[in-house]
């Protein structure tokens, strides 16, 4: 079965070993050389290619558009609210971009004890040993 992906030129080069695998396996990879030269450009190329040969497939490997994202958080909004807003609640993200939102949004639907734990636990040791004390 021929098969072609394509790539951003940049993602080519940061995953090298998963490139050889494919062509090892038959796959032609096909470098997206136009705008930041990663997925959003080579899924263009691939779609682009798609549109002007009716006689292939498309398939993709990513996820590129908003889902699954409403549904999380309408998932993630149903949960908050069933929560018992007296109790402490913990948050933690990597980055404390996501968890720094949620942490606004619980404060909003009026949870007073919402702790951001971006940095992890030794960052935030001090202020988890103040819970205890309660």
């Amino acid at each position: 079965l021929e098969c072609t992906v394509y790539m951003g030129a940049v993602d080519i080069e940061r995953q090298q070993p998963n490139v050889k695998r494919m062509e090892m396996l038959g796959a032609t990879v096909v470098a997206a050389e136009s705008g930041s030269q990663t997925l959003k450009d080579a899924t263009n190329e691939a779609i682009r290619h798609w549109i002007n040969h009716p006689d292939t497939y498309y398939l993709i490997g990513s996820v590129i558009g908003p889902h699954p994202y409403p549904d999380m958080v309408a998932r993630f909004q149903k949960i908050i609210s069933e929560l018992d807003r007296n109790k402490a609640y913990f948050l933690y993200c990597r980055s404390g971009n996501r968890s720094g939102r949620s942490l606004k949004l619980m404060k909003s639907m009026g949870f007073y004890i919402v702790y951001d734990l971006s940095g992890g636990w030794s960052r935030n040791a001090q202020r988890l040993q103040a819970v205890e004390e309660l």
